[in-house]
């Protein structure tokens, strides 16, 4: 499993409008084959910061992913918005469990 997580920075005027573009590239993300989960939230006290979370079978499924067209619709929509910075890791995760 691929664990893709971390913030994405940008004036505290244009998360609206990012989090609205972001639900059509989620409802996209979400049918792709391989993606168990592919979320954006608004952080709770910082006015200008996005959590990430995506969830994959493999990295394998980022090329298709990045190509796709909703993802491509996603990046037009945020043209001219003005992010300040991101901070997204992946993780290989071998196993987990329910905690």
């Amino acid at each position: 499993m691929l664990v893709i997580a971390g913030t994405i920075s940008l004036d505290p005027e244009d998360r609206d409008a990012f989090l609205e573009n972001a639900k059509a590239a989620s409802a996209g993300t979400r049918t792709e084959e391989g993606n168990h989960e592919y979320v954006f939230s608004a952080d709770g006290t910082d006015p200008g910061l996005v959590h990430l979370f995506e969830l994959w079978d493999s990295e394998d499924r980022l090329p298709a992913h990045r190509d796709s067209e909703h993802m491509g619709a996603f990046g037009a929509a945020n043209k001219g918005l003005r992010f300040t910075g991101r901070d997204i890791m992946k993780y290989y995760v071998s196993d987990s469990e329910p905690l």
